[in-house]
């Protein structure tokens, strides 16, 4: 399923370097514990990730930003149709978020309560409610950056491939950029 890697928009070095790679390696040893716990041992490095980062010198924000990232692509990865369902709910939050300042600009400001909604709506997911609160708000701040850095790259390899196909298809074949990728 093509998806867009938010983490295109990190740099790869920096404070958050040791901690992305320590979240790799406790990630990928959810891939080899078997399936029924796969999911709780994402988690666990998920939550050691989530402290990482500022223990490391990178901004709450930014490190609350990557955590919520890997954490929605967890259940993206080990529960497809949950982790669709949260993209949704995180989704339809943003938009209420937008919304609601939209419309408390137009008319009235109670309008803002509108702003609650997704932490509200969040209790439901119980022990991943901070998942969505985090990933709703924060998607909201990040959504223009992924839509432009995803329309980008997908104009990018269109022209490459047009290239590529009218030059004969001389050397590799074509793969999407970093920002656009098979999960």
């Amino acid at each position: 399923m093509p998806f867009v890697d938010a983490a295109g928009l990190v740099a790869s070095y920096g404070h958050q370097a040791l901690s992305a790679i320590l979240h790799d390696h406790l990630s990928d040893l959810a891939d080899e514990v078997p399936p029924p716990t796969r999911l709780a041992v994402r988690r666990a490095a998920d939550d050691a990730f989530r402290v990482a980062p500022s223990e490391s010198g990178v901004t709450r924000l930014r490190s609350e930003t990557m955590w919520a990232t890997v954490s929605v692509q967890r259940y993206l990865r080990f529960r497809p149709a949950l982790g669709a369902l949260l993209v949704t709910q995180v989704a339809i939050g943003a938009l209420a978020i937008v919304a609601s300042v939209v419309l408390a600009t137009l008319g009235h400001p109670l309008i803002l309560l509108l702003l609650l909604a997704p932490a509200v709506l969040a209790s439901a997911w119980s022990r991943n409610a901070d998942v969505v609160v985090a990933a709703s708000y924060l998607g909201v701040l990040y959504a223009p950056l992924i839509v432009s850095a995803a329309l980008s790259s997908g104009i990018e390899y269109l022209i490459a491939l047009v290239a590529f196909l009218l030059g004969g298809r001389r050397g590799a074949a074509l793969r999407p950029g970093p920002t656009l990728r098979r999960g």
